[in-house]
């Protein structure tokens, strides 16, 4: 069991895709705006599941991963206990989840290597959007009335430089 840093998000993501807001609109606020990974949000600017999972899996914005987080019915702290039932469900006994974001505050988030492989292979084959966003290179969301553009290029560099790596995280 050792912590896992940003591949967290790989959870944050399946979490959020399960429970897609009816509306489709995130809101950002500023508990949001952690870490040193950010997709560049701003206090107050709305989103969707799509442009806020492509923020946070491209680039690691944390940003993206809180609200994600903030935005789940009964909160944060909803949120991350949702993650740790996730991993329960599929069988996971050695995975723990105290953010959505990897950040190391407490020092009891972990995983294994084979649990971060179920997660990516459930994520992968349940969620094409999921799928979709890891494998890009780079992506652009445009501006709107409620937010400002957005230029993301993916961190996994492997994507262009090696036949079959399909992404998912650094």
């Amino acid at each position: 069991k050792l912590p896992m840093a940003s591949l967290t998000k790989i959870m944050t993501a399946v979490v959020a895709s399960e429970n897609k807001k009816k509306n489709d609109q995130y809101v950002v606020s500023k508990e949001d705006l952690v870490g040193e990974d950010a997709m560049g949000l701003d206090v107050g600017e709305t989103l969707t599941l799509s442009d806020l999972l492509y923020g946070m899996m491209l680039h690691s914005g944390n940003d993206a991963a809180e609200t994600l987080a903030t935005n789940f019915p009964k909160g944060r702290n909803a949120f991350i206990k949702a993650m740790n039932s996730k991993v329960q469900a599929l069988g996971l006994l050695d995975t723990n989840f105290t953010n959505p974001t990897g950040l190391e505050g407490d020092g009891k988030q972990y995983t294994t290597a084979y649990d971060l492989l179920v997660m990516a292979e459930y994520a992968l084959s349940n969620f094409p959007l999921f799928d979709e966003v890891v494998s890009t290179f780079d992506y652009n969301i445009p501006y709107s009335l409620s937010h400002k553009v957005f230029y993301l290029e993916n961190e996994t560099n492997l994507l262009t430089s090696y036949p079959g790596v399909k992404g998912v995280k650094t």
